[in-house]
């Protein structure tokens, strides 16, 4: 993506510090240029990357649903395994209350976790875009 320049030659300098100037003008554009770059190839990287992780993405989720239909099952075994001596009815509380409070310890580990992704990614992407603007 770098475009290359023809360099002036010292004959072609008159003046020194036009020389400069024009020397200073190419470092920053090019310097520039080579940031923007360098941002296009690591998206274009993340592209990727989140592109393959699509099928594990796929077989975590075929995990989840065979894990809780092994959940139900294990949950009606306990049912009836605590209601033939407390009551069914009572056992289906008792399990009900249960997988309710490991349910909402685990969602709320996964929402604090998802906040400070956000959060980091925002960061990052404000970084980039400061750099951008004043570079």
């Amino acid at each position: 993506m770098m475009r290359s320049r023809r360099l002036a030659t010292p004959q072609e300098l008159d003046d020194p510090k036009d020389s400069m100037r024009e020397l200073l003008g190419d470092l920053f554009t090019e310097s520039s240029s080579l940031v923007k770059d360098e941002i296009a190839l690591a998206e274009q990287e993340i592209k990727e990357r989140a592109a393959s992780l699509k099928p594990a993405i796929t077989t975590i989720v075929i995990g989840v649903i065979v894990g809780a239909v092994a959940l139900i099952a294990l949950s009606a075994a306990a049912v009836v395994g605590l209601g033939e001596s407390i009551g069914y009815a009572l056992a289906a509380l008792i399990v009900g209350i249960f997988l309710a409070i490991v349910t909402g310890v685990i969602l709320s580990a996964g929402f604090v976790n998802a906040r400070q992704t956000v959060r980091a990614t925002k960061s990052v992407t404000e970084t980039l875009k400061e750099g951008i603007t004043n570079g």
